[in-house]
């Protein structure tokens, strides 16, 4: 019998981009995943500020890297064990092993924390000497990793309060990525750079490892975040259950510096992708709000609308923490928005969503044009 094509089960799929080799195959699609930890959010706020620094430690760390990435290996297990692991745990001054799992399989290298006596992954790394060596994917690898390793029982607590993120660090011969992994209503796993060359091929690399230093540092910066996130499960402040499966913003400023706290009530579409959420404030009484995540938004028009009745009132339009009302007119470069991600609040409106509403029946609600 034939195997199953990848990402083809609907049940279960990576929502990572690939999608199966067939018709109507299922959307892997999904809302970037720095809506959902803030770790994400400022990894690559850090790699676009020019003004971002990296460590002195941490680019001499790379610079020996780089040195070695691009010499041609012989022998896989070799050269995880005397190249990936050795530079990896000098760069993040951590313990980075392979750590067997139930079933003896492991990633190549693994990076966790001990919360609630169960290991939390703070970090996965699988390396090929070269790309697409034995017909394997290291970065499909990685991801599979991630998921079977929060897939353990003793687990199950740290799932049920988070979005269980992680970052993921795959490639092959002098090639590296950095990517994330959250665990909401799908599991997700997004790249947060590109594709990084980090072997050597000019007389002048300097601009070239700064560069890769700059990535390494907000990746180190990035699991010593998360680490201190995971360790406050085991306090007083913990979040409730089933929390992980929302965005993280749950607060918004008004124009007069005050702040409005809002729970989630449940996404307006009923898809992985959706990106738009009702929520209730926090307030006496409580009123309900649309709060949307965009990469680009056209605030001036809908105040305008609003102000003629015609557009839900809007609230607030800015930073994901919900503290910096935002004008991106200066992100826009040639049509496309060339900034960070923004948070919209607004009115929630009683009625139906275009979602809601059979297709055939959009023209005869007015939906349309």
């Amino acid at each position: 019998m034939a195997a199953p094509s990848p990402q083809a089960d609907e049940d279960f799929i990576l929502h990572d981009g690939f999608y199966a080799d067939k018709k109507f195959a299922p959307s892997t699609i999904a809302p970037p995943i720095q809506i959902y930890h803030p770790v994400f959010n400022a990894f690559t706020n850090k790699l676009d500020d020019n003004t971002f620094c990296a460590n002195d430690r941490i680019l001499d760390a790379v610079s020996a890297m780089m040195q070695e990435s691009a010499k041609i290996k012989t022998y896989e297990p070799h050269a995880n064990h005397t190249f990936l692991l050795p530079h990896l745990r000098k760069i993040l001054d951590r313990d980075v092993s392979q750590i067997a799992d139930m079933q003896n399989q492991s990633a190549d290298g693994s990076c966790q924390v001990i919360v609630m006596n169960a290991p939390v992954p703070l970090l996965k790394a699988e390396y090929k000497r070269s790309l697409g060596e034995g017909g394997c994917d290291p970065l499909t690898q990685a991801e599979y990793s991630v998921l079977k390793h929060w897939a353990r029982k003793e687990l199950e607590p740290i799932v049920e309060r988070t979005c269980c993120p992680t970052f993921i660090i795959a490639g092959g011969g002098p090639c590296l990525i950095v990517m994330g992994a959250v665990n909401v209503d799908a599991f997700i796993v997004q790249r947060l750079t590109d594709l990084m060359w980090i072997g050597e091929a000019s007389v002048y690399e300097d601009k070239h490892a700064y560069r890769i230093g700059r990535a390494f540092t907000a990746v180190v910066e990035g699991i010593n975040e998360l680490e201190t996130f995971y360790k406050t499960l085991d306090g007083p402040e913990a979040p409730p259950p089933s929390e992980g499966s929302f965005p993280y913003p749950t607060s918004y400023s008004t124009p007069d510096g005050a702040t409005v706290q809002f729970k989630y009530i449940t996404a307006l579409e009923n898809e992985v992708q959706s990106v738009t959420f009702l929520a209730e404030t926090c307030e006496d009484p409580p009123s309900k709000v649309v709060v949307k995540f965009v990469d680009r938004y056209g605030a001036a028009a809908h105040r305008l609308l609003a102000d003629e009745g015609l557009a839900p009132k809007l609230r607030y339009f800015g930073t994901l923490d919900g503290t910096t009302a935002a004008d991106d007119r200066s992100y826009l470069k040639g049509g496309f928005h060339d900034g960070p991600l923004r948070m919209v609040v607004m009115d929630y409106v009683e009625g139906s969503t275009a979602w809601d509403v059979a297709p055939a029946e959009w023209v005869m609600r007015g939906a349309c044009r």
